[in-house]
């Protein structure tokens, strides 16, 4: 009588839900009026003023602020300014830009430092770590120029951002001379893929994958890559022939699942990587989990014989199936749509006792076309018994 192992290993990641919430840039063209919703913005050096002037333009518009520089050091420390946001939200993707222009054709270059980037949560205390961008200019200046720092995301219990941006001078500037700054963004930028959960089962000796995204944009498929160790260089691409499709642009939770067929070894622990890629062919690999393979001389006896329920359900767009017989019989799993009708037979085979067989539906009929949303039934039909379940598929 043959028996399997089954281990069962997992790691969830949190979820980090996206706000939708575009900030407002701060463009100083309504300087005199009401400031954007949720903005403080205040000089933090002793040379800082601010203009709105009827007779020039700034960048998008006439109103700017004017940095008056007070040395030519470079410390940046007499030409800086903050800008706090409220209303942030953990998970917010969020880059920093600002457009600069010195006073004359003269003067030498600047560049712009984002610097002590820190998030609050609202008992106004830091959470996370500072953040200390950087961003640098090219040519003279003399011609509006935007700086821009890397994306910052936003931690658990974040709901205020404060930014100190300051504007260095190279050598050539002196007391009083001007840079114009205008058009200060603090933008929420969604990540094209909202990755949850990610997770790994070892089922009837077979390691099988799950993950789920609560949003992705432009999403075109995944790579699946696995290794020995940690190391992601030394990972080899598992479906190389066979990219997992993605759910291209969706604001919806996705869950997928993939069965990795490539041989394994016993008592040995893998790492597992999944890359999402875009439609115009950014990638971007996620954080690795483990799976380590069992002694197969190590039975267990399953806790429910039959059918257990589908998982995910709701699903979309595959689901696995698991079943088990106290005793060994051939035995055939089908799906069926509400009318009766036979949709596809998803296993046919000769199972043993105690044994945890598990089988995949993606969702495709036996012409491989893709069926509509709704409920379906699957029935494990054996040389004894028929057991019945029911699932959902939703798109």
């Amino acid at each position: 009588m043959k028996r399997t192992a089954i281990t069962i290993f997992f790691i969830i990641i949190s979820a980090v839900l996206l706000n939708s919430q575009i900030f407002s840039n701060w463009n100083f063209e309504q300087w005199t009026g009401s400031d954007p919703d949720g903005w403080t913005l205040t000089p933090a050096g002793t040379d800082v003023t601010f203009s709105q002037s009827m007779n020039s333009e700034g960048y998008g518009g006439i109103g700017y602020a004017l940095i008056i520089t007070a040395n030519s050091n470079g410390s940046g420390d007499d030409g800086q300014m903050e800008a706090t946001v409220t209303g942030i939200s953990a998970g917010q993707n969020i880059t920093l830009s600002v457009y600069t222009k010195q006073g004359s054709e003269d003067e030498n270059n600047i560049w712009v430092r984002f610097w002590d980037c820190r998030f609050f949560n609202s008992n106004d205390v830091q959470v996370g770590d500072d953040y200390d961008e950087f961003s640098y200019s090219s040519g003279d200046n003399t011609d509006w120029l935007k700086y821009e720092g890397a994306p910052l995301v936003a931690p658990t219990d974040a709901v205020k951002l404060r930014v100190n941006f300051r504007i260095y001078v190279q050598s050539g500037f002196t007391a009083g001379d001007i840079i114009y700054v205008d058009d200060l963004m603090i933008n929420d930028t969604p990540l094209p893929v909202n990755l949850s959960s990610f997770y790994a089962l070892y089922l009837g000796g077979t390691p099988t994958l799950y993950w789920t995204t609560q949003s992705e944009e432009s999403n075109d498929y995944w790579n699946v890559y696995r290794s020995n160790s940690d190391n992601f260089m030394e990972a080899a691409m598992l479906n190389e022939n066979d990219p997992v499709p993605g759910n291209g642009t969706t604001n919806s939770p996705s869950d997928y699942i993939y069965v990795d067929t490539a041989p394994v070894v016993q008592n040995t622990t893998y790492w597992y990587w999944i890359e999402d890629v875009s439609t115009d062919g950014e990638t971007e690999v996620h954080e690795p989990i483990t799976l380590t393979i069992p002694y197969e001389d190590a039975p267990i006896t399953p806790d429910t014989y039959g059918l257990q329920q589908n998982y995910p359900n709701p699903f979309n767009p595959s689901t696995l199936i698991n079943f088990a017989l106290a005793e060994e019989s051939d035995v055939q799993l089908i799906i069926y749509n509400v009318k009766g009708e036979k949709i596809k037979s998803v296993f046919s085979g000769h199972i043993y006792a105690d044994e945890i067989s598990s089988a995949v539906w993606d969702g495709n009929d036996k012409n491989g076309k893709q069926v509509s949303s709704g409920v379906y039934f699957y029935k494990l039909i054996t040389d004894t018994k028929v057991y019945s379940m029911k699932m959902l598929l939703v798109k």
